[in-house]
């Protein structure tokens, strides 16, 4: 299965952006494949951002994978994309990063996962979850 989406929201920059998701599903082995492309013709700095679910518990993180814990499962995010920067926010204020909420002025601290690239031009970053029982 396959989803396609673009958005130009970034368009209004000085230099313009217009960002491409392609998200793949693999139904024989559950993995899941997320390509962002970005169009654009100079350089800018690029965060992408995975919310984890309240009950998750990241592993580990280095190299390029973060290994997460969930409900039981074994879930592996990778990139074969080398220059990123990979980090795990929770409950930060500075940035506000790494919350849930329920309700109306309520907030949980979660784990999230930011991927921090710089990029010079048109690229495509990809993101990889593997999902092991």
């Amino acid at each position: 299965m396959r989803i396609v989406a673009e958005h130009d929201g970034y368009t209004r920059l000085p230099n313009p952006v217009t960002h491409r998701g392609n998200l793949c599903f693999d139904r024989n082995t559950g993995d899941v494949s997320i390509e962002d492309a970005f169009a654009c013709a100079r350089h800018h700095q690029i965060e992408l951002f995975f919310h984890m679910h309240e009950d998750a518990s990241v592993l580990s993180i280095r190299d390029g994978k973060a290994g997460v814990h969930w409900r039981g499962r074994h879930i592996v995010f990778s990139s074969p994309d080398r220059n990123a920067q990979w980090e795990i926010v929770c409950g930060s204020e500075d940035p506000r990063l790494g919350w849930r909420s329920r309700a109306f002025n309520q907030k949980q601290p979660i784990a999230t996962l930011r991927i921090s690239v710089q990029i010079d031009g048109a690229t495509t970053i990809r993101t990889d979850l593997k999902i092991n029982p």
